[in-house]
């Protein structure tokens, strides 16, 4: 348990230094194996949905040559969504900042979508990146078949459901 415990611990020192490039974005906490991060927290900022998705590339692309002791690859699976959230200090023992609401659930629902490696986003955040940064200059979208979890080449595409995954 403890090699895990180290090895976990490395990965998301990685993480953090990561978040650190990406002066937009906050993280908020890890829980188990959950790394959660957002932008427009504690900072109102115009461009979090960019903001986020260029860490989710810089993660994956990070991931891509990572591998635990047992010679098996880390991968992430990671939901994105973008709106309103309630922040505040939740409980008196441990008490931490947290985020609350709709948007968290949403982004958690967009991570169950994916397959590991992979983005997944709501359509309201596909839009908020074309607006702040138009998506073709920063992120390839594919739609992404809800059936299956594949991703299939049709740029600016999205599913029934809207989902849609970004890719380098």
């Amino acid at each position: 348990a403890a090699d895990v415990v180290a090895e976990l611990n490395a990965i998301y020192v990685q993480l953090d230094s990561l978040v650190r490039k990406h002066p937009a974005c906050y993280k908020v906490e890890t829980v188990g194996g959950e790394y959660l991060v957002a932008s427009g927290v504690p900072n109102e900022c115009q461009q979090h949905a960019c903001a986020v998705g260029s860490l989710a590339l810089d993660i994956q692309s990070f991931l891509q040559d990572y591998f635990w002791s047992s010679g098996v690859a880390v991968t992430l699976r990671m939901g994105i969504h973008s709106g309103e959230v309630v922040a505040g200090v939740a409980g008196e023992a441990m008490p931490r900042f947290r985020l609350f609401g709709d948007t968290v659930n949403t982004a958690s629902r967009m991570k169950s979508k994916a397959k590991d490696g992979m983005i997944v986003v709501s359509s309201f955040t596909k839009d908020a990146i074309s607006r702040c940064c138009g998506a073709a200059s920063l992120f390839n979208t594919s739609r992404l078949d809800q059936n299956t979890g594949e991703a299939h080449d049709n740029l600016g595409g999205e599913s029934a459901d809207g989902f849609v995954a970004l890719r380098n």
